[in-house]
């Protein structure tokens, strides 16, 4: 599987949906996704965003051929509701923020965007570059992923963990990113190499490895792995050290089958479909 096919969604503390090439598995989600899917159900999610008071957004296909969006949104997102009818809902790309209203919007087929963030309000006042995503986090912070590859980002002391990381990427290693908006350096990311971060609860994090150790071309590493090193000429990521038995037999079963890491060339272009 792909990295590119990968697709992980914070909600309110303790809801997380997690799409896969084999499958989807959520948590908790809004009584009306299940519904949804019970209707339509799921082959690939395209995008989902739901917040603490269960707004919720979702594209999906069920077929890889139609793409179904349906949405339960607040009066407070009006100005979304109007983006999304006059861009077209099913090109269109939802992040929700910590604060009820706020959120940031693009259409993949037109490349415009429109947020209610004041962070964003700060530093994308002159930004001319098209957006791919951008995920919001906790007081003001996010990640901006654009179509050539590039990223920006601003996470003061809220997400330690993901910084360190994206201060290792060189543009179009960052493949998707997810914030959780509602905890502290919480965090979802796929890199062009096949290394998957995840940093959330200790269930979540098992769920995510146990999910994704069926994929042989990718590495999970989570909060249990003590450090994490590139060899000096960047080719392979090497896991160092781990805390838990489960980890040790994901890396073991990866390593007995050939692969460690799949660290392949880290350069790609986000074509907007």
């Amino acid at each position: 599987m792909s990295v590119y096919d990968l697709s992980f969604s914070f909600g309110k503390p303790g809801t997380y949906t997690l799409d896969h090439t084999e499958g989807h598995y959520s948590q908790r989600m809004p009584n009306r996704y299940y519904e949804w899917i019970a209707k339509r159900p799921i082959k690939a999610i395209k995008n989902l965003a739901c917040d603490a008071h269960d707004n919720i957004f979702m594209v999906w296909t069920p077929d890889n051929r139609t793409l179904v969006c349906k949405s339960h949104l607040d009066p407070i997102y009006l100005p979304l509701q109007r983006f999304l009818t006059k861009e077209g809902d099913v090109i269109c790309r939802v992040q929700f923020g910590p604060v009820v209203g706020e959120y940031f919007v693009s259409s993949e087929k037109t490349g415009k965007c429109q947020w209610i963030s004041q962070q964003l309000d700060r530093d994308m006042v002159n930004e001319t570059g098209r957006f791919k995503m951008c995920s919001l986090g906790i007081y003001d912070t996010y990640v901006a992923i654009f179509a050539d590859g590039s990223a920006k980002w601003s996470l003061g002391d809220e997400y330690p963990g993901l910084l360190k990381i994206l201060k290792r990427i060189q543009q179009g290693d960052l493949v998707f990113v997810a914030l959780n908006p509602y905890r502290a350096n919480e965090f979802f990311v796929a890199l062009a190499d096949g290394i998957v971060h995840i940093r959330a609860s200790a269930l979540v994090e098992k769920h995510v490895l146990d999910i994704l150790a069926q994929y042989p071309n990718l590495t999970v590493v989570t909060s249990d792995v003590i450090k994490y090193n590139r060899t000096v000429s960047g080719d392979q990521g090497l896991l160092t050290k781990s805390r838990t038995k489960d980890f040790v037999k994901f890396i073991a079963k990866n390593v007995a089958g050939g692969v460690i890491s799949s660290a392949v060339a880290a350069t790609f272009s986000c074509t907007v479909m």
